[in-house]
């Protein structure tokens, strides 16, 4: 009687087992050739069903270690990616090897793309390799007198053999948006020469969107270590009601941390004050700039930007650093930023979990549907926000950066297990784009590190005000879903 295993890689035939098989072919479950006994169909050809015995007795579901909250179940990608596809549809070789999801074969042990069976969590979207997953939870080792149990957790430590300081995830997403502000920063003719008329310490070359919050801190911090000591650094905040808005309260309290930090830069936070109702041949011009967006949001946001990129405000004259009580205590006269970069947070939401709809999605759909809504989040920014933003921006003569979409720091961010990047059990301005509160606090910005979002709109209150100038009242906005209604222009403006 031959011995013979029904497997969920062949349903139409029962593998029959083989003593000695010296074919060698290709191990469909760990992509290694077969020398001894095996399993394989007689009806079928050999080389598409063939395993070794160890393989094809792989149980179907495990615990490990590596992944405690959650059961992981054996899984073949090339299967699942197959299942409804046709053959041949598609020519780019990549995507022909490892299918239209490349993640589903990337093992998050070795870190490495194969097609072999898998073990996989897909709340999580968790994989290990089934080599990885078979590798023994402790270990001996000579160095030390007990079992040694890897620990898959990027944490910062120094290794006791080599002496050599593994940096911890905060600590290289830190490096990597720090190489960002330098490549956003440092480019720039301004910084390798003086004009000759000009004293350097007048010069404001680089200028940071500023509500005050965890993102644009960050940037902030960050321009700081990059500029040279001598040049001022302008912090752009609007306020559609004047010092009350909230974005303008988290700025004041943002600067005087920034000025603990960081005592010897001159900061300059430029007060933006905007009225809506005196805004109406600017708002059509804006309206042609974030055109083909047509909604009042996009235009909120973009007469904001617009607003901040033209750079027209106030400041604090003889403003000091050590003015911490009181950042009101010298007189406010007119101001108008000099600076041509503008560094801009865009892309730290999309990429860290940090809008409200982040949590919904995790709430319903775990890790899974949290990486899926982030993943299309990224794929339109271009199209939403982008575009949008940097024609706002331009039109005033500045040119709009992005640290946060660095490509480094977009790569470093993927390589990153998404539970490590946010924790949306916990509640807002904790778990919420979590990796950057710990670099926050890296920084030594302990009081960004534990603010909640705040969108631009909302903060500086234009969306309140358009509400009221648009449909009467904020009540009667949200009746009609004014974040998404399209923009129906009054006479004057037609």
């Amino acid at each position: 009687m031959e011995q013979q295993l029904q497997h969920f890689s062949h349903p139409e035939h029962p593998l029959v087992f083989n003593q000695d098989d010296r074919g060698g072919d290709i191990c469909c479950g760990c992509g290694e050739r077969v020398s001894g006994p095996s399993y394989s169909c007689k009806e079928w050809w050999h080389w598409e069903t063939v395993h070794h015995k160890s393989c094809a007795e792989l149980p179907l579901g495990l615990h490990h270690p590596l992944h405690p909250i959650h059961p992981l179940i054996l899984f073949s990608p090339e299967r699942y990616e197959n299942e409804g596809e046709g053959e041949g549809e598609d020519d780019d070789d990549e995507k022909q090897f490892f299918g239209k999801d490349k993640q589903i074969y990337k093992c998050e042990l070795c870190k490495d793309y194969k097609d072999v069976y898998t073990y996989r969590c897909a709340r999580c979207d968790f994989n290990l390799h089934i080599t990885c997953a078979s590798l023994a939870p402790t270990m001996d080792a000579e160095c030390h007198h007990h079992p040694l149990t890897p620990f898959w957790k990027w944490i910062t430590f120094t290794c006791d053999l080599c002496g050599k300081e593994d940096k911890g995830t905060a600590e290289t997403v830190l490096f990597a948006l720090r190489e960002s502000v330098m490549r956003c920063t440092s480019l720039h003719r301004i910084f390798k020469a003086v004009t000759c008329d000009i004293r350097q310490e007048l010069l404001t070359p680089v200028a940071v969107l500023f509500s005050g919050g965890l993102d644009s801190m960050i940037l902030s911090a960050l321009l700081d270590e990059c500029v040279d000591p001598s040049y001022e650094i302008d912090l752009l905040n609007v306020s559609f009601d004047s010092q009350f808005a909230p974005d303008r309260i988290s700025a004041k309290a943002g600067v005087m941390e920034l000025r603990r930090i960081a005592p010897l830069r001159r900061w300059k936070l430029v007060e933006i004050d905007a009225d809506l109702s005196t805004l109406d041949l600017e708002t059509k011009h804006v309206m042609s700039l974030i055109n083909p967006a047509n909604t009042y949001m996009d235009l909120n946001i973009g007469i904001a930007l617009w607003l901040a990129a033209r750079g027209s405000g106030w400041v604090y004259e003889g403003n000091n650093n050590n003015c911490d009580e009181d950042l009101q205590c010298n007189e406010r006269v007119k101001y108008k930023s000099k600076a041509r970069i503008v560094l801009v947070g865009s892309g730290a939401d999309e990429q860290c979990a940090g809008y409200g709809r982040h949590k919904t999605k995790y709430r319903k759909g775990s890790w899974l549907g949290l990486h899926e809504e982030m993943k299309l989040d990224m794929q339109r920014i271009w199209k939403r926000n982008l575009g949008r933003d940097d024609r706002c921006i331009a039109d005033n003569g500045k040119e709009a950066r992005f640290p946060f979409l660095d490509e480094d720091v977009i790569r470093t961010l993927l390589d990153i297990p998404l539970w490590e990047i946010a924790n949306l059990d916990q509640p807002s301005g904790i778990g919420d784009k979590k990796i950057l509160r710990e670099v926050a606090q890296l920084l030594g910005l302990y009081e960004a590190a534990v603010l909640p979002k705040r969108a631009i709109q909302f903060g500086s209150r234009i969306a309140r005000e358009s509400n009221q100038k648009n449909f009467g009242s904020n009540r009667a906005a949200s009746q009609a879903s004014a974040g998404s209604a399209v923009i129906q222009l009054p006479s004057n403006l037609t």
